[in-house]
């Protein structure tokens, strides 16, 4: 029996093919997004913006990563993807979805970035608060985070501001699907609940409209 463990244990431990092969997948169709979308030539003069003139690489790599997470949440016989692999490739997703203006230009775009950023400047120049500028310093918390982050860390205010969309989104989805799998696993750890009713009503449970791409791919792994 010892040495039957032993065996499975190994086994789970070896990645499989696929599991390989749709996380190589995953690198190829973020270097196509990227390598395209830094070709793009500025500025864009077309009404439907960017997506307009992204050169089709970039979407050989869109479609090259949906292809990925069919194979990685469809599984074989064994089950669904690794989870490490699940979770690169919604890397990848976030990427390719929020950080491709990063890949075109070094300059944010639309003004409220460079407002958010004035703020933030005036809060840290002034070390005060006066609502009588603007209504936005009636509500100064995140300006003041920001200005602290940015005078704390050296990071440069308008490559921050570039990469908001990646990282905002980043912090949303640890903040809202982790912590509601964490409340779902302590359940199932509880001595006092039926452990494998936990899972199934996990698993099974009906998505909500608010629910995203991640949840699914935890109810997948676990399923």
């Amino acid at each position: 029996m010892t040495s039957t463990l032993g065996v499975e244990t190994r086994t789970e431990r070896h990645w499989r093919l696929r599991d390989v092969l749709c996380a190589l997948t995953g690198v190829v169709a973020l270097a196509l997004a990227v390598g395209a979308a830094s070709t793009v030539s500025l500025p864009v003069d077309i009404d439907l913006g960017l997506v307009a003139v992204l050169p089709y690489p970039f979407w050989v790599g869109v479609l090259l990563l949906n292809v990925a997470f069919v194979v990685a949440l469809r599984g074989d016989a064994a089950g669904p993807a690794r989870r490490p692999v699940m979770i690169w490739l919604l890397v990848v997703l976030v990427l390719v979805l929020f950080g491709t203006a990063a890949f075109v230009t070094d300059v944010p775009r639309g003004e409220v970035s460079f407002r958010h950023l004035g703020i933030a400047d005036a809060l840290a120049r002034t070390q005060g608060i006066d609502p009588a500028i603007d209504a936005y310093f009636n509500w100064p918390g995140f300006f003041a985070l920001l200005a602290t982050v940015l005078g704390a860390t050296g990071l440069d205010p308008v490559t921050l501001a570039l990469w908001a969309p990646v990282l905002n989104m980043g912090l949303w989805l640890a903040n809202d699907d982790l912590g509601r799998l964490q409340t779902d696993l302590q359940a199932m750890a509880d001595p006092r609940s039926d452990t494998k009713a936990a899972m199934k009503a996990f698993i099974n449970a009906p998505l909500h409209p608010t629910d995203d791409l991640t949840l699914l791919l935890v109810r997948r792994c676990l399923h």
